[in-house]
């Protein structure tokens, strides 16, 4: 199965949980971050939309990620606050991201069809809320550590001798580990 089309059931499972749990609150997280790992400081924006619970939330978010090769990434995500007074909170996001666009190749081969496949993308880590506004909303801070894979197939043809030959592939697999630094706000 493919990973992107099994995330669906889980997002499913996660509302359904959530929403027959009674008095539950829409919430929306918005954040800007900085990722650093062995390539220079980039950008990551996300959105992240879903309902809280108590102390649980659950939602589904995207965002662009502008370190390495900038991708679009697509997740879950689940926050738990861990503290009394429920401002301080462990995170979880898990999905897969996809290439923005293919202007970048791991190859430059201009005889060679390139195609980006979908690889797993996750972050941990813990945020602070500061309380602004209504119950629930706030200014967030946060520390993760964020993972994102790409891979690229090529194929292409080698003279063959014999009429029809399948064509030869090579795969190019970029491994991100980054720390994150955030900054965004829950409404």
């Amino acid at each position: 199965m493919n990973f992107r089309w099994a995330i669906i059931p889980v997002i499913l499972l996660l509302a359904t949980v959530l929403q027959a749990q009674g008095k539950n609150s829409y919430r929306s997280y918005n954040y800007i971050g900085l990722l650093q790992g062995e390539d220079k400081v980039k950008y990551q924006f996300m959105t992240i939309h879903g309902l809280q619970h108590k102390s649980w939330f659950a939602g589904i978010g995207t965002g662009i990620d502008n370190y390495g090769i900038t991708t679009v990434p697509v997740f879950v995500s689940v926050n738990k606050y861990v503290l009394p007074k429920n401002n301080m909170f462990v995170s979880l996001n898990m999905g897969t991201s996809f290439v923005w666009k293919d202007d970048y190749h791991f190859l430059s081969l201009n005889s060679v069809e390139s195609d980006f496949k979908p690889r797993l993308f996750w972050e941990a880590g813990f945020g602070y809320r500061l309380n602004v506004g209504k119950p629930g909303q706030g200014i967030l801070l946060g520390i993760y550590h964020s993972y994102k894979q790409i891979r690229e197939v090529y194929s292409y043809s080698q003279g063959c001798p014999y009429g029809n030959c399948p064509d030869d592939k090579d795969v190019f697999t970029a491994t991100y580990r980054r720390i994150a630094l955030k900054l965004g706000f829950v409404f």
